[in-house]
């Protein structure tokens, strides 16, 4: 399977693992976490600009591993670096799910390498500035840079070769990829001064990852002033010397649309793209200035395209920001107003059923033990919105201590026993003694309790829970494993998903929310470890937890 257009093009299946490269012969590996296959996953076709590091770019070729790899050049006016090379690779990628009689059974996406692909911004070069010339360099210039650095560029250090490795200056770096703005100004590139458009480009989670840079070359017009100048001192001496009336009715005549063209160009390369010549003549300097006025407008109309999709880029950034914003705000106060008034009424309920509020009758018992549960059952929903709205706000505060993960997940099942010896399940924990581990207590156990207690609900009585853990080559490797009902393969990818439901009758009577994997991977995350499922329909499922080891 080939495809020369592409330098990436990869087919999974419905678990995000990899069934054929295009372009390489391994395959195999799982692509779950990468962000588009993720959303192709859950359904989207998705298109954006990432960065893939270099252990993810060999599987796709060595070749690309080669092309992406460029070595840092000493560039004036850049921001001070340690740094000497990169590795990594910025990637022009797109997603789409593949279906079969309306399931999802896998992913294809494809995507273009563009460091030291010339395509795109030969091709912008060419479209804004007609390939024109001047003294055998471009008037216009396109690149692309990854975070500061030039990887694809019609800029050349010189004649020969293009100026990749050079890096943006320091007052570029700062405005765009440190505040994220547009940046339009004269500018110092590689070796000469440019009229430049800098704009900063997004990943497809909003992080600013380089940028995008056009350019006009401003020698031809600092050159073009001069030789006005030069042309009108010379007619200026010749009519003095002719006649100082013929001079002064000459110097009139050509300094004034000579003033006027400098006083534009000035305020065109200051950045006032408004600026015009007003010159109706017939002669060389009309034309002039019709030419400087084309030029102008195409500039201006360029840059006022850039203006405009950059607003309405960032337009759509602030209303889904908003819209999250008012989600997750939503929860946390619902959250946080119906604890009070769920903890007083499950107080009241304990003292009514410890006699403290006076005698009961057998009937009305049995009522407020339901009561009861169910007050506990809402107690357990607020904490998980207010869990899972400190996840989403990035604000999850760990305590991390250095603890016995045997005893922590003994603590964990401590807790699920109950729930599991009612529905007749044997919790079993295989974990050495000598396994420490770094984290916040309270929240790993609540992790664990919560992988636990969905093995117990989704196991057919009676069943076996089986907690193993051993120290492997990437960290402390957790195994939960369960003889449930199992997980359908094409919803492997989607069980970590805030409130989403899985298309299986018997996972609807359980009565949970939907929100619990989703706490538990944030909990994982915030670690520094990794979660993920694998499953058999009519046999269990297994949940992999990779911690590090510190």
């Amino acid at each position: 399977m080939q495809d020369e257009d592409l330098d990436i093009l990869v087919i999974t299946d419905a678990t995000g693992r990899v069934v054929v490269r295009g372009q390489s012969s391994v395959n195999g590996d799982l692509q779950a976490d990468d962000p588009l296959v993720m959303r192709s996953l859950a359904g989207m076709t998705v298109v954006s600009t990432e960065i893939i590091p270099r252990p993810k770019l060999l599987l796709e070729g060595p070749h690309l591993v080669e092309r992406a790899y460029t070595e840092f050049v000493n560039t004036p006016k850049a921001k001070p670096t340690s740094r000497t090379n990169e590795t990594a690779g910025m990637v022009i990628k797109a997603a789409s799910p593949i279906y079969h009689n309306d399931s999802l059974i896998g992913v294809i996406y494809g995507g273009h390498l563009i460091n030291r692909n010339y395509e795109i911004v030969d091709r912008i070069k060419n479209i804004v500035y007609e390939d024109k010339e001047y003294e055998d360099q471009d008037i216009g210039t396109a690149t692309i840079f990854h975070g500061d650095l030039r990887i694809s560029t019609n800029v050349y250090e010189n004649e020969e070769n293009r100026a990749i490795g050079t890096r943006v200056s320091e007052e570029v770096y700062d405005a765009v990829l440190i505040s994220g703005e547009k940046w339009i100004d004269r500018a110092f590139v590689v070796n000469e001064m440019y009229i430049t458009a800098y704009q900063p480009i997004y990943n497809i989670d909003g992080n600013i990852i380089g940028i995008l840079y056009v350019g006009l070359l401003e020698k031809p017009f600092s050159d073009m002033k001069n030789e006005m100048i030069t042309k009108f001192a010379i007619a200026i001496l010749f009519a003095v010397i002719l006649s100082m009336l013929i001079a002064g009715v000459l110097a009139r005549s050509i300094s004034r649309p000579t003033s006027e063209l400098a006083h534009t160009a000035k305020a065109i390369a200051g950045g006032d793209l408004t600026k015009r010549v007003n010159i109706e003549r017939n002669d060389e300097i009309g034309e002039l200035a019709v030419s400087f006025n084309w030029m102008a407008d195409v500039l201006k109309k360029n840059t006022d395209d850039i203006k405009e999709k950059t607003e309405e880029l960032k337009r759509m950034n602030r209303e889904l920001k908003e819209m999250d914003r008012m989600k997750s705000e939503f929860i946390d106060i619902a959250a946080h107003e119906l604890r009070t008034p769920l903890t007083t009424l499950k107080g009241y309920l304990d003292l009514s059923l410890d006699g403290t509020l006076g005698e009961f009758t057998d009937t009305q018992i049995p009522k407020l033990k339901i009561m009861s549960r169910n007050a506990d059952r809402l107690i357990g929903l607020v904490n998980d919105l207010l869990n899972l709205s400190e996840i989403q706000s990035r604000q999850l505060k760990l305590t991390k201590e250095r603890s016995s993960l045997r005893l922590l997940v003994e603590s964990a099942a401590g807790h699920a026993k109950p729930f599991a010896d009612s529905r007749g399940h044997n919790i079993v924990v295989n974990i050495p003694d000598d396994i420490i581990i770094t984290c916040d207590r309270g929240r790993l156990v609540y992790a664990m309790y919560h992988l636990l207690d969905d093995a117990a609900r989704y196991t057919p009585k009676p069943g076996t829970i089986r907690v193993e853990a051993g120290v492997e080559t990437d960290g402390i490797h957790i195994r939960v494993s369960d003889t449930g009902i199992g997980i359908p393969e094409n919803e492997l990818g989607n069980i970590f998903i805030p409130f989403y439901e899985l298309k299986d009758s018997m996972r609807h009577t359980t009565g949970t929310t939907g929100i619990g994997l989703s706490i538990v991977r944030g909990i994982i995350e915030a670690h520094g470890g990794s979660i993920w499922a694998e499953s058999e329909i009519g046999k269990g499922t297994t949940f992999h937890i990779v911690m590090p080891d510190e």
